[in-house]
């Protein structure tokens, strides 16, 4: 059998032998309106009938000239305008397949398929708090099924990685963690701590009862202070929870939800960094701080969630940490983590990623006021933030706090003289990691080194330390050698106090070899017990304060003028001599190879850095020299460095 090859033509086969050749209708191409007959004129011509005497039925013909029209085409194709006239026309057929992931599901929709409804415009706010969340939907094609996309981050999954390229949507994913969250919780049972390195839509939500602190980009010292916070918060669960016999979260809950730690403020405290790889970029030393919340936290009820573009960008073992992942659309499927021909189908769709299981889902939009519009999903948080705002009377999540801009002498505790062996104690200012007054202790550490830049406050910190010397002090009880080319401390201690001033080099060199022979009888013999030396119970006199303001305007060029103090430097605690130097940060890193500056680092005298240049580098072992506001500096000692805001001077007569 031969058939033409025009489209159409076929046989139809109905049993063994018959064969029925038909020509298939064309219905896809345009429609095309069929000719019809159009009368122009006409007449009626007489007929000749046979004549009996039945009824004559008289017959006209009429003759019509008939005119063709052209055949009409339209758009719209013969298949559509047949499915038009059919489609209201009986039951429509069962669909096979779900319709694709299409419009974002909103949160209080996400809520009515897990089956605890959102009252409108209210919350589900529970005695004890859920830390299960739902977040999206999980299509399932092959199952016909779409699942919600939940969250538990109550145990092991309660840190949280996004991983998605530009705008795929992790900023809207970790607002909707944020915000069903807060559904779900009250102010006092979850908190949440915001760095802002994304697109700002964390900013949005400065108004959430539950949102303590969101720090933005370009406010490094906030961003330091809220990763402080967290891990002063770590610091004192593990002592709280050894205190109280608490073996775990879910205990620490149920005791706080049955009336329990009244004074606790903080319940499940989530860290929540937006832009994971520019914190790595920027501040590459918070990344360890960060690095050791995920891997201790959890224990005790604080969270991570991360967000950033590649999975490469966490290094193995905060990776593997992050119990609950959430696999947007990539920039380069290759980065995938579950499966990289998989995440090669996953649409360009803000919110679209695979599960590990490799089904596709999307993510809620953050906003329960049934608007699906994501241009305007700001104001849909707001509503959801005005709801929990109307609804909490308690205390909002406790603030990060963060060191003032400006701290008067008056506003710390007052010095004393119960440091060690009952010498004097001055608190210097605020430290930033548990925002308390940070001391010096001149019986413990009898000196400090001061490095700073032009009107940084060094002079200012000088004063400070003279005032508490002049309070505590007689002329019986305490002498002070000054050096002050500069003449800034003139009035700083009383006449009758001074055991000598000092404004040039020579002058200086000449004071600190007087010193020295004062000193040398109060170095102890082998003779001194070390109960002796604790009690200074061998000599007799003054302590001595040995203080020399910008000492690289005396230091000259020849031996350093601090050189015959050097030897007593290591016994200066039992000696009662304390040195006080203070240094310009231009040239600091050259001071370091004088005896005497090299002496007291190598003690681990501790050191105030203030602001210094950059240009400086590495001033103290591995400690950049970095600007700072006047009166902001970093504390040096054994420990890490701590910023901290020193106190500003008093004015008091000479």
């Amino acid at each position: 059998h031969r058939l033409p090859s025009a489209p159409g033509n076929g046989y139809l086969k109905t049993d063994t032998e018959t064969l029925t050749r038909f020509k298939a209708a064309y219905v896809s191409g345009a429609y095309r309106v069929s000719p019809r007959a159009v009368r122009v004129n006409g007449s009626v011509e007489a007929a000749t009938v046979l004549f009996t005497d039945a009824p004559v039925k008289v017959s006209e013909t009429v003759v019509e000239q008939v005119v063709e029209e052209e055949p009409q085409d339209v758009q719209t194709s013969l298949l559509e305008i047949a499915l038009d006239r059919l489609s209201e026309h009986g039951p429509a057929a069962r669909e096979v397949w779900l319709p694709p992931l299409g419009v974002p599901p909103l949160l209080d929709e996400l809520q009515r398929m897990t089956g605890s409804a959102i009252p409108e415009g209210g919350l589900l706010w529970e005695e004890q708090g859920s830390l299960r969340v739902t977040v999206g939907v999980v299509d399932r094609p092959f199952q016909h099924q779409r699942k919600p996309l939940v969250a538990d981050l109550a145990g092991a999954g309660g840190n949280v990685g996004i991983a998605g390229g530009p705008q795929s949507g992790k900023s809207t994913l970790l607002a909707s963690l944020i915000l069903g969250l807060a559904l779900r919780n009250t102010p006092a049972q979850v908190q949440f701590y915001g760095i802002d390195c994304g697109g700002g839509l964390l900013q949005a939500l400065k108004g959430l009862p539950h949102m303590g602190s969101v720090a933005a980009r370009n406010d490094e010292r906030r961003i330091v202070r809220t990763v402080m916070e967290m891990h002063e918060i770590l610091s004192h669960r593990e002592t709280f929870f050894a205190e109280h016999g608490i073996d775990s979260m879910t205990t620490y809950r149920a005791r706080r939800a049955a009336g329990e730690f009244a004074d606790e403020r903080h319940g499940d405290v989530f860290l929540i960094v937006d832009g994971w790889g520019t914190i790595r970029q920027d501040n590459m030393d918070l990344v360890a701080s960060i690095v050791q919340l995920v891997q201790r936290g959890l224990n005790y009820g604080v969270h991570v969630m991360v967000a950033s573009p590649r999975w490469a960008d966490f290094n193995t073992s905060v990776r593997d940490l992050l119990g609950t992942r959430f696999e947007l659309r990539l920039g380069d499927p290759v980065d995938s983590m579950i499966h990289m021909r998989a995440a090669q189908t996953v649409p360009r769709v803000p919110g679209r990623g695979i599960t590990e299981d490799k089904h596709h889902f999307l993510t809620a939009l953050p906003r329960a006021d049934g608007n699906a519009d994501a241009v305007t999903v700001s104001a849909g948080m707001g509503e959801i933030i005005t709801r929990a705002k109307d609804a909490w009377d308690g205390p909002p999540a406790p603030p990060v706090r963060t060191l003032p801009a400006m701290l008067r002498a008056s506003e710390l505790p007052p010095s004393d003289l119960e440091g060690t062996s009952g010498v004097l104690r001055v608190p210097m200012g605020l430290e930033s990691r548990r925002m308390q007054p940070f001391w010096h202790d001149f019986g413990a550490t009898p000196h400090l080194l001061v490095v700073g830049d032009t009107e940084s406050g060094k002079t200012n910190l000088v004063r400070h330390i003279t005032n508490a010397i002049r309070r505590h002090y007689g002329p019986a009880e305490a002498r002070v050698v000054l050096g002050d080319q500069r003449r800034q401390l003139y009035n700083a201690v009383p006449k009758d106090m001074q055991l000598g001033y000092g404004v040039t080099g020579d002058s200086v060199r000449e004071m600190m070899q007087a010193a020295a022979q004062a000193m040398q009888v109060r170095m102890p013999g082998p003779e001194i017990t070390p109960d002796r030396i604790r009690l200074r119970d061998w000599w007799t006199g003054p302590e001595l304060f040995v203080i020399v303001d910008d000492f690289e305007l005396v230091a000259g060029s020849g031996p350093s003028p601090m050189a015959p103090l050097a030897s007593m430097l290591a016994q200066g605690a039992e000696i009662g001599m304390h040195v006080i130097l203070v240094h310009a940060a231009g040239g600091f890193g050259r001071a370091t190879g004088d005896p005497f500056i090299r002496s007291l680092i190598d003690l681990n005298t501790p050191s105030i850095m203030l602001s210094t240049p950059p240009s400086e580098g590495m001033l103290f072992g591995s400690i950049r020299a970095r600007r700072m506001a006047p009166g902001r500096a970093l504390w040096i000692s054994r420990r890490d460095p701590v910023e901290v805001q020193l106190a500003i001077a008093e004015e008091e007569g000479a």
